[in-house]
């Protein structure tokens, strides 16, 4: 009479009740991550409404979606997924510093998130290297990003408490953002940490105005672009003969891959379109006088087409000429 009720008794709720706890951070699998968090910092971890046992589980919870996320092909950016992506990582790796770890710590962690679901998602096994490496490079990146962002929001929030105020000017928090790469929401936990707010529609406003300038700008270029097919990439044919510039495998560049293997391949041109704006990108076969590999997703970040393949047959090699479609 009434199908399809969305009960809301997921998988974790229904482990607390099985296993009598009273929060998802207790049931077995998230407490074997909160433990090596809490064995990591070396800060005890006790019922849950503390601050450090608020960072303890905001780091718990992004370790988890980080190592899956990447596992499914998501690449740390500054759009779509891999935003989601990006200010994840970028706020468990600020709770660190504020529990007091010193240095890259989520790469390390996320093998607690690889031992506790490997067996039932072989995949985060089979890419546990790739995992860890997206990690490092994301965490590193932010590292100089933080450092500075840190010491200038500290010096905005001794000046708003000197002058008795409470919310921090738009454009200073857009400076902090477009000039140091420091995420808004960032800015805003840390001034809510300090009883303070962002003026976020004067944030909006500083956006949406360097947008306009940058959009003007490219105006021009963007009709050149366009006239040389440039951004008909895989929309404008279904086959294309290209040169295989680059190969990447679990371990990172090699020059081949053999039948069997999962690799990523890099082309001069590509008839295959990338994946973007929530559409997916296009699959096929890939085949050079060597080998053939199949198709089954297409990414792009900053620039960069990447094709993952599975090599289906012989040997797919670095420099090879290979046919498209």
């Amino acid at each position: 009479e009434h199908p399809n009720i969305d009960t809301g008794m997921g998988l974790e709720r229904m482990a607390c009740i099985m296993q009598g706890v009273d929060s998802i951070f207790d049931i077995d699998t998230i407490r074997h991550i909160l433990d090596g968090v809490v064995m990591k910092s070396g800060v005890e971890y006790k019922d849950g409404q503390v601050p450090t046992d608020v960072s303890i589980r905001i780091i718990t919870d992004h370790l988890r979606s980080i190592t899956f996320m990447i596992a499914d092909g998501i690449m740390p950016s500054n759009e779509g997924r891999g935003y989601v992506l990006r200010r994840l990582l970028r706020r468990a790796a600020r709770h660190g510093r504020t529990l007091g770890i010193k240095g890259p710590f989520l790469s390390e962690l996320s093998d607690k998130v690889i031992e506790v679901s490997g067996e039932a998602y072989p995949e985060l096994l089979e890419k546990k290297d790739y995992i860890q490496k997206i990690i490092t490079v994301e965490e590193e990146k932010f590292a100089s990003t933080i450092y500075q962002g840190e010491a200038i929001i500290s010096e905005y929030v001794q000046e708003l408490k000197a002058s008795g105020k409470t919310v921090l000017d738009g454009e200073k928090a857009f400076k902090l953002y477009d000039t140091y790469g420091f995420p808004l929401e960032l800015t805003e936990e840390i001034l809510a940490e300090n009883g303070m707010t962002a003026d976020t529609d004067g944030f909006n406003d500083n956006m949406n105005r360097q947008k306009e300038q940058g959009r003007k700008g490219r105006k021009n270029t963007e009709a050149e672009a366009w006239k040389e097919n440039k951004n008909l990439q895989g929309l404008d044919r279904l086959q294309d003969n290209a040169e295989i510039i680059a190969l990447a495998g679990e371990d990172g560049a090699c020059n081949e891959a053999v039948e069997g293997q999962d690799i990523r391949i890099f082309l001069n041109k590509s008839p295959f379109y990338a994946e973007g704006g929530g559409q997916v990108s296009d699959k096929g076969i890939l085949s050079t006088k060597n080998g053939k590999a199949q198709v089954y997703s297409v990414e792009k970040n900053d620039g960069i087409i990447s094709h993952s393949c599975h090599v289906i047959e012989g040997v797919i090699k670095t420099g090879d000429m290979a046919d498209c479609r």
